[in-house]
């Protein structure tokens, strides 16, 4: 959820931590969804907020807590019957990095660290929390017609 949001964490006068998604990021999802496309969530977090939003969302699925990400990736695969090089993958920091290295489709936000940048296949123009993951989807959706 790095990429969903802006990085940044608000704080209540109560300590509960909120951040925020970006509107057409969710519509990204739909879009997906629309077209038999599931959106997975892998995440180090665990927050209420995300589940919720995945909820709200209707993700498929959320794996939260997962510092290794690429040690789930055969199960993912298996589970959703897909090969590695038909998944798209949007990451920006340390923990993406394995991720981005075995999928298809490896796609980093605008503002993504610099090795990231380096092994990816596709750099968007906007950052993460701002319209990244909708920027792969309308990658990926353009990929669908040709």
């Amino acid at each position: 959820d790095g990429v969903l949001t802006d990085g940044g964490m608000y704080y209540t006068n109560k300590g509960d931590v909120m951040k925020r998604f970006f509107v057409r990021d969710g519509m990204g999802v739909t879009l997906l969804r629309k077209k038999d496309i599931p959106t997975l969530i892998i995440t180090k977090e665990k927050t209420e907020m995300t589940r919720q939003w995945t909820k709200k969302m209707k993700i498929a699925k959320l794996y939260e807590g997962i510092i290794q990400k690429e040690m789930i990736f055969e199960n993912i695969c298996k589970k959703f019957r897909v090969k590695p090089d038909e998944v798209a993958y949007i990451g920006d920091d340390v923990n993406d990095l394995e991720l981005l290295k075995i999928v298809g489709l490896a796609v980093v936000p605008n503002d993504a660290i610099g090795e990231a940048k380096k092994i990816c296949h596709y750099k968007c123009k906007t950052n993460s929390g701002n319209g990244a993951f909708r920027e792969m989807v309308d990658l990926v959706l353009l990929e669908q017609v040709h």
